[in-house]
């Protein structure tokens, strides 16, 4: 559907929409019903510079519009105008018009914006021109490429560059460049109900995102970190009607969207090379999200049967396009005048995907204390995009490779079954039994069939109206029939049939291993009396892949969380929460030499390697809210602290006789201390000033973005003709005063 066709017929929608609210005037038949509005004025002090501090908000300091609420209706409430508008003014605020005629149409007007500040510390050596083209001056790339290209230790093997040399040039060079992303939704949803029984909807939206994000740009020997253009704009538009009375309902749904990239791919200037050659580019080009776009269609309905019984059932297809030109293998001149410089097997890519949904739910209460539960979903991704043979390919700009690589068209169905049974024998106790069934078909994976079953059993008690408690236990078992472990990467890799593929043949990859699969999760609720409320859960899952000799082998996790409230007396609430999170990872491999021509592949055992990883995070929350005179002075304080640590520990159980790369890497660690209070002064009925202040307090310790700075050669020799962008996320301490009046009418 064309977009000016969608176009057309939200405005005819609107037509009877406007007619209902317009008899008379609405404006001439509004009296203003209700409405608070809250201006205040904020300062900060502390260390704040770090985008943590801001990453998904914005607080600006002086004189701010928090919040603005306006309720209209005319006198015998059946016309209505409701407005909320939060953050006015900043560039995460949220505005939300709502006008329309009780129990017959409502439209609704919404506008959205959510910031993304990902770094305040990047630094870049390239201008960037508005069509993703970063170019560097001149004589900068040549200083740079003299300097990688002079050993001053000739007595050492390989170049030795002057690193003190490089990196006053390139720490010096390197201009701030902002690193965030901005998105911008406007919405109009209109809802019409002609009749009681009969609802129908249409909307439309549009979505801006723009800025930048760092990104690796890879020349195969060295590479430069870039600031992504982000400049995106994606357009969707919904309609539905349903109609529906006491026995039977049915709805259609209709939904188109488009994705528009105005960036179509980006061109890099080399900062250490100015000529183009063979296996030496100036320049790198990359394809980043092309244009596409996305239809569904949808039919539901529902029907009541005899015995409380109710049968639901949903069928929907879609279809996804995707045909934006393709880029000329290489932007490096030298490769591209080679005599055997191969053509592209096509123009586009004619990108097709096709998908079927069918759900279908029984649910039935075929005596007081039993109930059934059925279930069956079929998923189909129907992937009709062309398999495309490139006889030859060009790596990273770099130069020309003479073997062959295949595109795959990767689909898959998925078939999803279940049978709940529900019985409640005696009062205030139930248990439920369950079984569940999944299967994968795919194309062009390892493992074309897998298959899992699982079976679920659970109880409900509440002995007492102050004490409830549930618990359940899935034991769930994944089949994996015939797997091949260089199915895709021979079909992709070397769909010619070459030998030397460097995957391991007991390589299992998680998502289609066999897995045992055990979970258990507790949750208890105590009241007993009014003043005390206390809640608690517990939850334990362990993943074992007992057929993965190498890979994921094991995945265990677990949680116990609580919370409790006290009320000493009216006035005052006190309550506290504390959550524990633990996960824990074991993989293995193998550090192999792949078969090549005649020599076959160093698979010894003793060349293997195991990881442990886990990550925790433990998170405190405590606070009080209250009246220290009644009906006059409020108060709340609360506090919470969060700490997270990662660990990886690699160890070779064996004695490799190859060069393994497996490390301990150091514990990573982060902390999020919060604090806040609010005093609040009731002056009248609607005037509310009120005081906040707040104090955030955040560490973390990373060793992969501890010290980055532009240039890193310093501290890893490998990185010498490289230039990052120096993007992390410093500490912060930030104190925030605010002074809010908040007036009702």
């Amino acid at each position: 559907m064309k977009w000016t066709t969608i176009l057309r017929v939200l405005l005819g929608a609107l037509i009877p929409v406007c007619a209902l609210l317009s008899p008379g005037g609405l404006a001439q038949a509004q009296t203003v019903k209700h409405g608070d509005v809250e201006v205040g004025q904020r300062g900060l002090a502390g260390d704040r510079a770090s985008s943590k501090f801001q990453e998904y908000r914005q607080l600006p300091t002086g004189l701010f519009l928090n919040r603005l609420h306006l309720d209209l209706g005319d006198g015998n409430d059946n016309r209505y105008l409701h407005l909320r508008a939060t953050r006015v003014a900043q560039e995460d605020q949220r505005v939300l018009l709502s006008l329309g005629l009780y129990g017959r149409a409502r439209l609704d007007l919404e506008w959205d914006q959510t910031p993304h500040l990902l770094s305040a510390t990047g630094r870049t050596l390239f201008a960037q021109s508005p069509s993703g083209v970063f170019a560097m001056p001149l004589q900068t790339r040549q200083d740079l490429n003299k300097l990688v290209t002079t050993d001053t230790n000739p007595g050492q093997g390989g170049v030795q560059p002057d690193l003190n040399a490089l990196g006053n040039l390139i720490n010096g060079t390197a201009r701030g460049v902002d690193l965030s992303t901005q998105r911008k939704t406007g919405k109009a949803s209109l809802r019409y109900t002609p009749a009681q029984e009969w609802d129908v909807r249409v909307q439309y939206s549009i979505e801006d995102r723009s800025g930048a994000k760092p990104l690796g740009a890879n020349f195969g020997f060295n590479l430069a970190e870039l600031p992504e253009p982000v400049d995106y704009r994606t357009q969707e538009f919904k309609i539905s009607s349903e109609y529906a009375d006491r026995r039977w309902d049915a709805r259609f749904d209709y939904s188109a969207s488009a994705f528009n990239n105005s960036v179509d791919a980006m061109i890099w200037d080399n900062p250490f090379v100015t000529a183009n050659a063979v296996g030496s580019p100036s320049r790198g080009r990359l394809g980043i999200f092309p244009d596409n776009t996305a239809q569904n269609v949808a039919f539901s309905g529902a029907v009541n049967l005899p015995q409380a019984t109710r049968l639901a059932t949903t069928v929907s297809y879609g279809w996804r396009r995707q045909n934006a030109p393709f880029l000329p293998f290489t932007i490096n001149s030298a490769v591209a005048a080679l005599p055997t410089y191969p053509a592209l097997p096509a123009t586009s890519l004619n990108g097709a995907v096709n998908t079927l949904l069918t759900n279908v739910s029984l649910t039935s209460r075929p005596a007081r204390n039993l109930s059934l539960n059925g279930r069956y979903r079929y998923y189909d991704y129907d992937n009709r995009t062309p398999s495309l043979l490139f006889t030859k390919y060009i790596g990273y700009d770099n130069q020309l490779s003479g073997d062959a690589r295949r595109s795959l068209p990767i689909a898959y169905t998925r078939q999803n079954a279940g049978l709940d049974l529900g019985y409640q024998f005696v009062k205030g106790a139930s248990l439920k039994l369950g079984y569940g069934w999944e299967n994968w078909d795919r194309t062009h994976r390892d493992a074309r069939k897998v298959d899992e079953k699982a079976f679920q059993t659970a109880l409900n008690l509440t002995p007492a109206d102050w004490l409830a408690l549930r618990t359940s236990y899935t034991r769930s078992a994944r089949k994996t029939h015939e797997y091949d472990a260089e199915e895709h990467v021979a079909h992709e890799t070397f769909p010619q049939g070459e030998s030397g593929l460097g995957q391991h043949p007991d390589l299992r990859k998680f998502d289609m291993a066999s897995r045992d699969r055990d979970r258990v999760e507790g949750m208890a609720q105590v009241t007993p009396v009014d003043a005390l409320s206390f809640s608690a859960s517990v939850g334990y899952a362990n993943d074992d892949f007992v057929e993965s000799a190498y890979g994921l082998r094991g995945d265990r996790n677990g949680n116990v969380s609580f919370d409790v409230s006290y009320s000493p007396t009216e006035r005052f609430t006190l309550f506290a929460g504390y959550t524990w999170e633990d996960y824990k990872y074991q993989q293995k491999s193998r550090q192999r030499t792949p078969a090549s021509g005649s020599n076959p592949a160093n698979d010894k055992p003793a060349n293997d390697w195991l990881s442990d990883m886990g990550d925790g995070v433990n998170t405190v929350i405590a606070g009080l809210s209250g009246a220290l005179i009644p009906r006059k002075i409020d108060l709340d304080v609360d506090y919470s602290v969060s700490k997270s640590k990662g660990t990886i520990q690699t160890r070779t159980p064996g004695k490799p006789d190859i060069v393994t790369t497996a490390q301990n890497y150091p514990d990573t660690h982060s902390r999020l201390h919060q604090a806040a209070a609010t005093l609040r002064y009731h002056l009248s009925a609607s005037v509310v000033p009120r005081f906040e202040y707040r104090y955030e307090r955040y560490s973390s310790d990373y060793f992969y973005r501890t010290n980055l700075s532009p240039f890193m050669g310093a501290v890893d020799a490998s990185t010498t003709s490289a230039a990052f962008l120096g993007a992390t996320q410093p500490d912060y301490r930030a104190h925030i005063v605010s002074f809010v009046i908040g007036y009702t009418f």
